[in-house]
């Protein structure tokens, strides 16, 4: 949850893209400098889970898979 290392790098499903708050700069950062990155990618570290985020739809990207 640090935004420190981009291992969280999910693409959100475009229907949510507006649901969420905007990145943040150091997120924007971290983005720029992760491989793949598009411009629904997010760090999920820095998506803030609320009720109304109730069944977002997100791929992890690669690199992001579990081993």
């Amino acid at each position: 949850g640090a935004c420190a290392c981009g291992s969280c790098h999910v693409y959100v499903d475009p229907a949510w893209l507006d649901q969420l708050p905007p990145p943040s700069g150091e997120e924007l950062d971290q983005l720029d400098r992760i491989y793949e990155s598009e411009n629904n990618s997010r760090l999920s570290c820095q998506i803030l889970m609320r009720p109304e985020l109730d069944g977002l739809t997100v791929t992890l990207a690669p690199g992001s898979e579990p081993d």
